[in-house]
């Protein structure tokens, strides 16, 4: 097995792991959204709770 399968499977369970409860259509929306939006949403949110802490 590759390499770049093991690492699918690895964030398929890590997803579903994170998620609790999550359906397949929520999988296909997280597998095929951009990483670079993924990343760019996780600077706002840690932007956002850095505000939010310093009121």
């Amino acid at each position: 097995m590759s390499k770049n399968q093991v690492n699918k499977y690895v964030w398929l369970v890590e997803t579903i792991y994170r998620a609790k409860k999550i359906t397949l259509k929520e999988i296909n929306r997280r597998w095929l959204e951009p990483l670079w939006l993924r990343k760019e949403l996780a600077g706002t949110v840690k932007r956002m709770w850095n505000q939010y802490k310093a009121k």
